[in-house]
């Protein structure tokens, strides 16, 4: 997959960027323990959130985070796991 992190200088600080890969090992939906960053990209997640020095995170999602409006469509929430 493609994922990716990065250090933004600001005024005072620095802000880590890190961008996920939802697509590359997404499960299927009928899957539902399934996922979608895939057993490498949770471990670099990890990792990466561990050994925050920035004063502040974005994390950048190509899908809704915290949206529960709808039974279907691509969400974080259809992977309850």
């Amino acid at each position: 997959g493609v994922y990716t992190r990065t250090r933004v200088p600001v005024d005072g600080g620095s802000v880590l960027v890190v961008a996920l890969d939802l697509r590359y090992h997404k499960s299927p939906y009928t899957n539902v323990d399934g996922d979608f960053l895939g057993e490498a990209q949770w471990v670099w997640l990890e990792e990466t959130l561990k050994t925050v020095k920035e004063d502040a995170v974005v994390l950048v999602s190509s899908l809704q985070l915290l949206d529960e409006r709808y039974g279907l469509g691509e969400r974080w929430g259809r992977f309850p796991a």
